[in-house]
């Protein structure tokens, strides 16, 4: 047998998380949805948070791809990934929508301190009082400029800043956003980033990942 001719292994994760996140997603979709205008179920948060995570890391991965490719650009000097795609692609479309992704992914990493009051009415359920952010979390100017501290929202996607709030429709624009992030990415070069023809199995069936996308409120 002829021994394969040695190459090279760029080590991008990229496409390795599309499984992982329809895997999440399946059952996050299956379970109803809580209502509670204090926070949001344990698990609707934490499928959401880990959605919202992987989406957030698998574009830094092919950011990081992009920055391989591009490596002798003068944009490739820039360590963020947001001020390299800036730089590279001034034409970027929905670079602001991307910043506040990595805002959420920033609010759910650090995991930033909220005080929630709450008081509950007749039939027990909690409703809010008043809620102040600890001043050590989300000080930076990126979340100063992205974040309405009245509303505890993102100024543009109306993304929930309070951790525990973080639910479904966030999931849901995160993944928008970063897909069609990738998508713009992959015009402009495949060898870069080439996505749109991958697929995952979700609800049992094989779909691509890009319709699972799409299909999402």
């Amino acid at each position: 047998m002829t021994k394969p001719p040695d190459d090279t292994l760029v080590s991008i994760v990229g496409s390795s998380y599309f499984q992982p996140i329809a895997i999440l997603l399946d059952e996050l979709l299956s379970r109803p949805k809580p209502t509670n205008d204090v926070k949001t179920s344990p698990p609707e948060n934490g499928l959401a948070c880990a959605i919202s995570l992987l989406a957030v890391v698998c574009f830094e991965s092919y950011s990081m791809r992009s920055r391989y490719i591009n490596g002798v650009m003068p944009a490739a000097q820039k360590r963020p990934a947001l001020g390299f795609l800036r730089d590279l692609y001034p034409q970027f479309p929905n670079l602001v929508e991307v910043t506040e992704v990595f805002i959420l992914r920033d609010i759910i990493a650090h995991n930033h301190l909220w005080e929630l009051g709450f008081s509950w009415d007749p039939h027990f359920n909690m409703m809010p009082k008043s809620a102040s952010k600890d001043p050590i979390s989300g000080d930076d100017d990126k979340y100063l400029l992205h974040v309405d501290i009245s509303t505890h929202k993102t100024k543009l996607l109306q993304l929930n800043a309070v951790p525990v709030k973080i639910d479904r429709s966030d999931a849901s624009k995160v993944l928008k956003v970063v897909w069609n992030a990738l998508l713009f990415l992959e015009r402009q070069d495949r060898n870069q980033c080439y996505v749109s023809h991958l697929s995952v199995v979700f609800g049992r069936k094989s779909m691509l990942f890009g319709h699972v996308v799409k299909a999402l409120p």
